[in-house]
C-alpha cells in the first residue's frame, strides 16, 4: 500500500494573506493553499478544513468536484486562491492545480507535469514507488529553478530535506510575496518501508550533472500518462446544465481522452487502442447533446430571469424612491427602509419560492441592508478632537457649566466663580470682567446678554466693558436655584427644594418682583430626578433614569422617543435652545451623544471613549458641531 512522505514551506503569514497545508486524515491527501483577503480568510479555511475533515474522495471525480466546491465558496468569498493538490487513491496518483504547479521527479528525470492558471486542471495516472512531486502555489512557482538541480540529485528518503535548502528559505523569508508563497514536496513509499525510511541529507555538489527532460519530452512521456478524470456520457448534461462552463469543462475532458487513445503510457503501462469510429460517434453525440443542452439552458436561463425581475422590480422601485429620499429626510427613510427590509426578508424566506428567486431576493435584501447601515446614523470613534484646552488660558481653570450662542461658547468655573468665552471660529478665548462675586452656580446667554445665578440673578451685556449688574435680588427661589434657563425675556429658575421651575421679567425694572411658579400642580413631575432642563418655549427634563420630559405651557406634554436601537438607562443631560431644531443628548455611562428631532426621532449617534468622561454637551447647528465638556476640556463632535 502506497503513503506519502511530505514536507512543506511556507512564508509568514499577514492578516489578509497566508500558505498553508491541508492534510486529509486518511494522509492520502495533501492540498497546498495560499490565500489572500480582506475579512474572509480565515472562514474560508475554516470552510476547506470542514470539507476535507466530512469528505473522502475514492476517484478523480470524487476529488474535483470537492475542490470545484472550495473554488467557488473562495469567489463568493472573494478570496483570492492559489490551491495546489496531490492524492494517492490505491496505486494511482491524482494531481490538481488552480493558479500553480507540480513537478515531477521519477528516476534520472525530472520535469513540470501540471501548471494551471484562473481553471483547475486535475491528472491521474499510476505512480512509482520512490517518485518525487514538488508541488508550488502561484507566487512560488519561480522558486522551481531554485530547487530544479537539487530535485533530479535528491531520492525519496532525502526529498524532505529540499525544504532545507538555503538558498530555497533565503528567496521566501522576506520576500514581497512571501505570506503566498507555499512548497510542498511529497515523497511515494511503500507502506510496508515507511518505518524504515530515514531522511538523509541532500547532496548538492555531486558532480555528475543530472538528465533532465526537455519540453517535448515533458509532452510526451509526463503529460500524457496523466489524464483528467473521466466524464461520463450520462454526466454531460448535468454539466451543461451548469452552464458554458460546464460544456467548457466536459469538452476538454473528452478531448484528453481523444489524445490518449493514441498515445503509449511511458508512466504506467501501453493502453489499449481504440476504434476511431467510435470516438468520433462518441463526439458527435456529444456536440449534438451539448449543442442541444445549450439552447435549452439559455431559453430557461431567459424564463428564470423574467420570473426573478418580476418578483424584484417592486422592491427595487420602492428601494430607489427611499434612496432619494434619504437625502433630505433620513428619519422617514430610516422607517420605510425597515419595512422594506421585514417585508424581502419574508419573501426570501418563503420556501415556496424557487431556490434561484430566492438567491436573487437574499442578494437583493443584502445590498438594502448594506444601504440602511450606510445611513443608519450610528458612529463609533476610536478617539474625538480637543476643541479647546481651557489650562490655555489659566493653568487650574476647571469648568463645571457650558452654553453656547451663535459664535460662542460659554464656560463657568464655580470655584473660582470665573467666566471664559471662547470665538468658536477664531478659537479666541477672552475672560469675561464681570466682578467679584462669593457665588456663581450657573450661567445662561443669547447673543446680547450673559446671565448668571448666585446671591442673586446678575447680567453682564457682551459689547459692554461694565461689571455685571443685578436683575433680581435674591430670594428663597433664588437661593436654593440650581440651574438657569432664557427665553424671550424671562429666566427660568430650576429649584428642587419647591419641585418647580420659576420665571423671572428680566425687563420689569423691579429688583424684587415676584416670580411666577411656571408648573402648574398635579402634573406629577418630581425635579429631584432631574439632571438638566432647557428651554426652546418648551421645558425639557433630563433624569437620572434616561428619561426626557417635555412641558408645554406649564403642563406635561406627550413626547416618545423612536428609532434608538439603545435605549437611554442612566443619567443623561439635554440640551436645545430655540433657533436649533434638533435635541442633544449625553448619555456619559454609555460614552454617547445622541441627536434626536424634537417629535422624538432618531437622528444620530456618536459613541467614543472620551464621552465617558463629559458631564455637559452643547451644539451650534451653525458650525455643525455638538462640545462635550470635561473638566479643562472641550472635546468637538461633528454633526
Amino acid at each position: 500500500m502506497l503513503k506519502l512522505l511530505q514536507r512543506t514551506l511556507v512564508g509568514q503569514a499577514t492578516d489578509n494573506q497566508r500558505s498553508g497545508v491541508l492534510i486529509h486524515p486518511t494522509q492520502d491527501l495533501v492540498v497546498l493553499y495560499a490565500v489572500s483577503s480582506a475579512n474572509a480568510g480565515e472562514a474560508f479555511l475554516h470552510y476547506c478544513q470542514e470539507q476535507f475533515d466530512h469528505e473522502a474522495p475514492q476517484s478523480s471525480l470524487e476529488l474535483h468536484q470537492l475542490l470545484d466546491r472550495c473554488i467557488s465558496t473562495a469567489e463568493r468569498m472573494e478570496v483570492e486562491l492559489s490551491l495546489v493538490s496531490m492524492g494517492v487513491m490505491e496505486d494511482r496518483v491524482v494531481l490538481a492545480a488552480y493558479n500553480g504547479s507540480v513537478w515531477l521527479k521519477r528516476g534520472s528525470k525530472v520535469g513540470q507535469i501540471l501548471s494551471a492558471e484562473s481553471t483547475l486542471q486535475l491528472l491521474e495516472g499510476k505512480t512509482q514507488v520512490d517518485d518525487v512531486y514538488a508541488l508550488f502555489t502561484q507566487k512560488a512557482m519561480p522558486l522551481s529553478a531554485l530547487i530544479q538541480d537539487a530535485l533530479a540529485k535528491t531520492t525519496a528518503q532525502t526529498a524532505a530535506t529540499l525544504i532545507e535548502l538555503p538558498e530555497l528559505r533565503s528567496a521566501v523569508h522576506g520576500s514581497a510575496d512571501e505570506p503566498l508563497t507555499g512548497l510542498s514536496v511529497a515523497a511515494v513509499k511503500d507502506v510496508e518501508a515507511v518505518s524504515d525510511d530515514r531522511v538523509d541529507s541532500v547532496e548538492l555538489h555531486d558532480s555528475s550533472q543530472p538528465a533532465m527532460l526537455t519540453p517535448a519530452e515533458v509532452d510526451q512521456q509526463l503529460s500524457q500518462t496523466i489524464s483528467p478524470p473521466a466524464t461520463p456520457l450520462g454526466k454531460v448534461t448535468h454539466g451543461v446544465g451548469k452552464g458554458v462552463g460546464g460544456v467548457r469543462r466536459a469538452v476538454k475532458g473528452v478531448s484528453a481522452q481523444f489524445g490518449q487513445l493514441f498515445s503509449q503510457d511511458v508512466y504506467v503501462r501501453q493502453k489499449h487502442r481504440r476504434s476511431a469510429l467510435k470516438v468520433g460517434l462518441v463526439l458527435l453525440a456529444l456536440l449534438l447533446i451539448a449543442i442541444g443542452a445549450l439552447g435549452f439552458w439559455r431559453n430557461h436561463r431567459q424564463e428564470q430571469q423574467k420570473q426573478v425581475a418580476s418578483i424584484l422590480t417592486p422592491y427595487q422601485t420602492q428601494f430607489a424612491q427611499i434612496k432619494d429620499l434619504s437625502v433630505n429626510d433620513p428619519v422617514t427613510a430610516r422607517a420605510q427602509l425597515g419595512l422594506l427590509i421585514t417585508e424581502v426578508e419574508a419573501k426570501a424566506q418563503d420556501q415556496a419560492q424557487p431556490k434561484f428567486v430566492q438567491e436573487a431576493l437574499q442578494a437583493q435584501l443584502d445590498t438594502i441592508k448594506e444601504f440602511n447601515q450606510s445611513i443608519s446614523g450610528q458612529t463609533q470613534l476610536p478617539h474625538l478632537p480637543t476643541f479647546f484646552d481651557l489650562r490655555l488660558v489659566q493653568s487650574n481653570f476647571l469648568a463645571s457649566r457650558i452654553d453656547v450662542t451663535a459664535e460662542t461658547l460659554f464656560f463657568l468655573d464655580s470655584g473660582q466663580r470665573r467666566i471664559l468665552a471662547l470665538n468658536i471660529e477664531k478659537k479666541q478665548p477672552t475672560l469675561l470682567p464681570i466682578g467679584e462675586y462669593p457665588d456663581i452656580r450657573a450661567l445662561v446667554a443669547n447673543d446680547e446678554f450673559l446671565y448668571f445665578l448666585g446671591q442673586g440673578l446678575f447680567r453682564f451685556t457682551l459689547s459692554g466693558t461694565e461689571v455685571a449688574s443685578i436683575v433680581e435680588n435674591s430670594d428663597d427661589v433664588i437661593t436654593d436655584g440650581q440651574s438657569l434657563g432664557l427665553f424671550d425675556k424671562y429666566l427660568y429658575v430650576l429649584n428642587k427644594t419647591r419641585n418647580n421651575i420659576f420665571r423671572y421679567d428680566t425687563e420689569d425694572d423691579k429688583l424684587d418682583s415676584e416670580p411666577t411658579a411656571w408648573i402648574q400642580s398635579g402634573q406629577g413631575v418630581d425635579l429631584n430626578n432631574v439632571q438638566t432642563f432647557a428651554i426652546d418655549g418648551d421645558v425639557w427634563l433630563s433624569t437620572q433614569t434616561g428619561e426626557i420630559l417635555k412641558l408645554s405651557g406649564g403642563r406635561t406634554a406627550a413626547f416618545e422617543i423612536s428609532g434608538l436601537a439603545d435605549p437611554f438607562t442612566t443619567p443623561i443631560s439635554i440640551f436645545t435652545k430655540p433657533d436649533l431644531q434638533n435635541l442633544y443628548v449625553l448619555e456619559p455611562e454609555k460614552s454617547r451623544v445622541v441627536v434626536l428631532n424634537k417629535e422624538g426621532q432618531f437622528i444620530k449617534e456618536i459613541k467614543s471613549d472620551e464621552l465617558a468622561g463629559a458631564t455637559a454637551v452643547v451644539a451650534s447647528e451653525k458650525h455643525s458641531k455638538a462640545f462635550a465638556l470635561s473638566g479643562s476640556l472641550v472635546y468637538e463632535v461633528g454633526l
